[in-house]
């Protein structure tokens, strides 16, 4: 069961290192730039191969993307680095649990 905490802390926190990333490279002018598609398809895949999943990604696809396209850009840059630092955290929790 270790390596179950072990995958799991690699995927939170490559998911953590692609959203730092991305919230970096946000600038004003980028930030203008993007439509509202273009914020929604940079949100990971949270939900699972079913229907229900499926339904879910794409409810939270947009609603990302809408607060990403309609917040001012520091705001969008602020929320991608504490996205981040929680995925960084959730990986700490992870290994600390083995």
């Amino acid at each position: 069961m270790e390596w179950m905490w072990l995958v799991l802390t690699a995927l939170a926190w490559f998911f953590g290192v692609s959203i730092l990333l991305s919230g970096l490279r946000l600038t004003k002018e980028s930030h203008n730039e993007k439509s509202l598609l273009d914020h929604s398809k940079n949100l990971p895949s949270l939900g699972d191969f079913s229907l229900f999943g499926f339904i879910f990604d794409i409810i939270s696809s947009l609603i990302f993307g809408v607060f990403m396209k309609y917040s001012p850009w520091w705001l969008a840059k602020t929320f991608l680095i504490l996205l981040a630092c929680l995925f960084f955290y959730l990986g700490a929790l992870a290994i600390m649990k083995l």
